[in-house]
């Protein structure tokens, strides 16, 4: 695929600016699941009208499909809102929710997806895992280096789209949780109130690490890579995608002037374009938080990334701070925004007197042809060619202008300027549906009131979907045991081990049976597990991988399993949030002799490490931890179909959302600190350097709410913990309603003791029906009453 750049268009007039300007396709949201609520997202007549303009001038439209869908938008709303603009011509979707990819390649067939950055594809595997479900490109995630991209591109032949320009997030993109947790603004929904831009302070126990020069530790520069697209393109990237779609025309249309320029200096044959001191500070013109970088493709994080002071913002900054840069601004709009782009078109008129004129038009490789009224012999003074050029040239307002027009006449001809005007219009008119014509598409169903019928266009088996109410058929599902022994129920389910007996989930739907309370609990630290261990009421125990190390790693886990067995509990690995080519190895050789030997499974929190199991033959031995987000039955199916059929209930769906959810099959975390950033910086490098010793600092907003960042160096990554821990002890009745296969305790920051203390009050309240309370301070109930926009 020859280079493309993307631009992003939140708007129809941006999306002209950014065709002006040079843009080979644009990315744009419409009214409904797109990343940018907030952005001035056309309708659906806009969004026709936009499809068709960028094929009259031989570029592509994305459409941005990149949220998370809950059960009833997708089931009802969004076959309706995609099915016309398919049926125009749309050139692709890119999408975050793994339940719209699969409900996308069932009933939109034909339709490139393009796996939205959110989706957090930090690996090989992970973009594998995509290929096969029908991806045809990836956006990867920001943080990847040029060796990563490579690895994918090399392996997988699939399209790469990369950011080349624009803001960053501070967290994986996918990851985010901290707009919806503090203001119930969810990223994953389109609608972050950014507040990772606000001021914080950053403690390491009495020590402040920054002071009013770094107050904005969680606010990263602009990328700028202008001076490094040779590698971009040459690391298998052919799409080059500029961040802005709640950015102005102006911004747009400037930034794409020069990706362009240097673009096309490239592909030209200059293969080390020199960027101009001049082009360069148009970037910076046009917008910057102190300067630029060159984002993570060949650094893993630094402080040189961060806009620390934030100058954007500050006061003082504001006085030395050179104003805007006005005649810039001004010549982008005279140049890109006020001025229509034509595309030059070649014609053929005949006029033979006392037969009907023939126009004849060329764009490309479309032709058409169409006749006019009969030509009349001249009587007085006949049409001269210069005027009947002149005349055929008036293309007004249309797409097109005559790059070539070549007028053959045959005697004393005359014509009245109406009907050649006439023959002009229907021309281009006829020209226009041959382009367009040439990308509808036949959906061949009908919708009614704008909704899916299931019952005529599903492509997916009635047997093949999960009943939400009792009474329906269910399929066989893969499960995840939780003790040895015991009878095995109708349903598939996963396996203890080879040979191993299977046993009963938690709760079933409708009241089959009387539903059983089963506690798990996940922990961070050797003294957690150990605490977790001697509870009774823990069945199974998720245990993460950091706390055995590399060196010993098999050994320390079997003591472990050992440990676990004689407390009668079952012991899972939890694997990395997030996981890049080398943070399996000295792992994931020992996995399948580890599972054969007593592991019971795998927590995993993102595709790269499902798809590492799944190659080794161990999906069904999987759980997916919350982050993994199953918001819709079309998920679920997805990952069933991956084999993995045990999740974690999503954090941002609250109870009623929750009872129309087949919950069977899922765990649902109850405890814990909720982790509201994955992030490939690290706050302690940045503000003090880096000793290659893991911490937990202290982040505290403008109120003094205090947040927790663990430091983890064995996967280089920070992790960023609401400020309170979730508790859902007191709900145990509503929760009941839900019929969760199993309940979670996630222990993280505390200590053994306080890890004891909690997992010993669920155990006698939950287990034991004792009235007591949770001696943990304050805590949230999440979103379990509330609901995210």
């Amino acid at each position: 695929m020859k280079a493309e750049l993307l631009a992003p268009a939140g708007s129809y007039e941006t999306m002209e600016a950014a065709i002006a300007a040079g843009a080979d396709a644009v990315y744009i949201g419409g009214g409904r699941f797109g990343a940018r609520a907030y952005a001035d997202n056309p309708g659906e007549e806009q969004l026709l009208r936009a499809i068709d303009y960028v094929h009259l001038h031989g570029k592509k439209l994305y459409l941005t499909v990149n949220t998370l869908l809950k059960e009833q938008e997708l089931q009802e709303e969004l076959y309706g809102y995609l099915a016309p603009l398919y049926r125009e011509g749309l050139d692709a979707v890119i999408v975050q929710d793994l339940g719209v990819l699969r409900f996308i390649k069932q009933n939109f067939p034909g339709l490139p997806i393009h796996a939205s950055t959110q989706m957090t594809i930090t690996g090989v595997e992970g973009a594998k895992l995509l290929k096969e479900a029908g991806a045809v490109r990836v956006v990867t995630a920001r943080e990847l280096s040029l060796e990563e991209i490579r690895a994918i591109w090399e392996t997988t032949h699939m399209e790469i789209e990369s950011f080349v320009h624009g803001a960053l997030c501070y967290c994986y993109s996918g990851q985010c949780l901290m707009s919806s947790l503090i203001g119930g603004r969810s990223g994953n929904r389109g609608r972050c109130a950014q507040p990772c831009r606000l001021p914080y302070q950053v403690w390491q126990q009495n020590r402040r690490l920054n002071g009013r020069d770094s107050s904005y530790p969680l606010s990263p520069k602009d990328m700028c890579t202008v001076r490094l697209l040779p590698q971009i393109l040459e690391a298998g990237v052919c799409s080059l995608k500029i961040e802005g779609r709640m950015k102005k025309a102006e911004y747009t249309a400037g930034v794409v002037e020069i990706y362009r320029k240097y673009l096309d200096r490239y592909l030209s044959g200059d293969r080390q374009p020199q960027v101009s001191r001049e082009d360069y500070q148009q970037l910076l013109d046009l917008y910057n938080r102190d300067g630029f970088h060159e984002s993570y493709y060949r650094q893993r994080n630094g402080k040189n990334m961060m806009a620390l002071k934030n100058e954007k913002n500050a006061a003082q900054a504001r006085e030395r701070k050179p104003a805007r840069n006005e005649a810039l601004f001004e010549r982008i709009r005279r140049e890109y925004l006020e001025k229509k782009v034509r595309e030059g078109i070649c014609g053929r008129l005949l006029l033979r007197a006392g037969e009907r004129a023939v126009l004849s038009l060329l764009a490309g490789e479309v032709s058409v042809s169409v006749q006019g009224e009969t030509v009349q012999e001249a009587v007085n003074r006949p049409l001269e060619e210069e005027q009947i050029s002149r005349q055929m040239k008036k293309t007004g307002e249309t797409e097109f202008f005559f790059e070539q027009l070549e007028i053959i006449t045959e005697g004393r001809i005359f014509m009245p300027m109406q009907q050649l005007n006439a023959l002009r219009r229907e021309g281009i008119v006829a020209l226009e549906n041959a382009i367009l014509e040439g990308f509808r598409r036949d959906l061949g169903q009908t919708l009614t009131d704008g909704n899916m019928a299931p019952e005529d266009v599903m492509a997916v088996d009635a047997e093949a979907r999960i009943p939400e109410k009792p009474g329906g058929k269910v399929v066989p599902e893969t499960r995840m045991p939780e003790e040895p022994g015991g009878k095995v129920v109708p349903e598939a389910r996963m396996p203890e081990k080879p040979g191993g007996k299977d046993v009963p989930e938690a709760a079933s739907c409708g009241g089959l049976r009387k539903p059983v309370v089963r506690l798990s609990a996940s922990v961070a630290t050797g003294e957690q597990l150990e605490a977790v261990l001697s509870v009774e009421g823990i069945r199974a125990v998720y245990a993460d991988c950091g706390i055995f190390s590399r060196e010993s790693f098999a050994e320390q886990v079997k003591a472990a399993i050992c440990r676990a067995d004689a407390a009668g509990k079952r012991l899972y690995l939890a694997l990395p949030w997030v996981v890049r080519d080398w943070e399996l190895d000295g792992r994931k050789e020992h996995f399948g002799q580890l599972a054969q030997e007593g592991l019971a499974g795998f927590l995993v929190r993102n595709l790269e490490s499902l798809a590492v199991l799944r190659r080794m033959g161990l999906a069904n031995r999987c759980r997916l931890d919350a982050n993994v987000y199953t918001m819709n039955g079309e998920a679920r199916r997805f990952f069933e179909e991956a084999g993995c059929g045990a999740d974690t209930v999503p954090l941002e769906l609250n109870r009623k959302e929750l009872r129309q959810r087949d919950n069977r099959n899922s765990e649902m975390l109850v405890y814990g600190y909720i982790p509201m950033m994955i992030s490939a910086q690290c706050l302690k490098k940045n503000l003090d350097g880096c000793d290659r010793k893991c911490a937990v600092l202290t982040v505290k907003d403008r109120y003094m709410k205090e947040f927790h960042a663990v430091c983890s160096c064995e996967f280089c990554y920070n992790i960023l913990y609401n400020t309170v821990p979730l508790s859902l002890l007191e709900e145990q009745a509503a929760l009941k309603e839900l019929g969760c296969g199993g309940f979670r305790l996630a222990f993280t920051l505390e200590d053994g003791k306080t890890a004891r203390r909690v997992a010993d009050t669920f155990a006698s309240a939950w287990l034991q029906g004792r009235k007591v309370r949770l001696e943990a301070g304050e805590t949230t109930r999440g979103h379990f009453a509330r609901c995210v926009e």
